[in-house]
């Protein structure tokens, strides 16, 4: 709620008798129509992603068109990965799947996400980011601002739940998560969504100290379930 007003005053801005916008504060109402929404969400000022975030909460089952047959994901996946082949020295790159999957990971992310070693060490394996973040303290030595990291990943994952139906693979790393980690738990609990294309991270990378890196997230027009994630390194000086 704004600081300053009450149930009432903020039903009646909204449009919706006092009654209704109680239950919908309670989730005693189901599926509110989009223009209820919409008008909350300007009354409460939320910004536009938790606009988008509460609009595909109330929506009935996922965003219609979320669902993507196998074959547009590959199609999408197939030219991400052309793209990063085109690349030059990145200091790390992967195809990050909406469910927080990174698919395939070559031995050069391998070497910085996992500086004490790698679970398998086979070429290209799938790696769960929320499992990597909350259940190996690895990755505590190599995002130099784990907190901040840990945020991001909850916050995609609050999204991606928001849009879709959670694949089993989701499922089983929130298990992990939940059962290995307090700050996973505290953080899940506070319900803030995260989209963001581009930032820095500053990564730990072995040999080298702290390395301060912008990364990309590019996707294809076809398919949002499955994006190229590229780290480079900053210009400094």
């Amino acid at each position: 709620s704004l600081p300053g007003l009450r149930r009432e005053e903020l039903a009646w801005a909204a449009g919706v008798s006092t009654e209704h916008y109680t239950k919908l504060e309670q989730g005693g109402a189901a599926h509110p129509s989009a223009s209820v929404v919409s008008s909350l969400s300007e009354v409460l000022q939320l910004s536009e992603l938790e606009s988008r975030y509460i609009q595909a909460l109330a929506t009935p089952g996922p965003e219609q068109g979320a669902e993507e047959d196998t074959a547009t994901v590959t199609h999408a996946e197939h030219i991400l990965r052309g793209l990063g082949n085109q690349l030059r020295d990145p200091v790390m790159l992967h195809v990050l799947t909406e469910d927080l999957t990174i698919r395939g990971v070559a031995p050069a992310t391998a070497g910085i996400l996992f500086p004490d070693g790698a679970p398998d060490p086979g070429d290209g394996f799938d790696l769960s980011l929320l499992t990597y973040i909350f259940a190996d303290p690895q990755s505590l030595q190599v995002y130099v601002d784990w907190s901040d990291k840990a945020r991001e990943v909850v916050g995609l994952t609050h999204l991606a739940l928001a849009r879709s139906i959670p694949t089993p693979q989701l499922l089983e790393a929130l298990r992990t998560a939940w059962d290995n980690s307090s700050a996973f738990r505290y953080l899940w609990s506070r319900y803030e969504p995260y989209e963001k294309a581009y930032g820095s991270w500053r990564l730990q990378v072995e040999g080298r100290g702290i390395v301060v890196c912008n990364y990309t997230t590019f996707q294809v027009p076809s398919s949002r379930n499955v994006s190229l994630v590229v780290y480079t390194e900053a210009e400094t000086g």
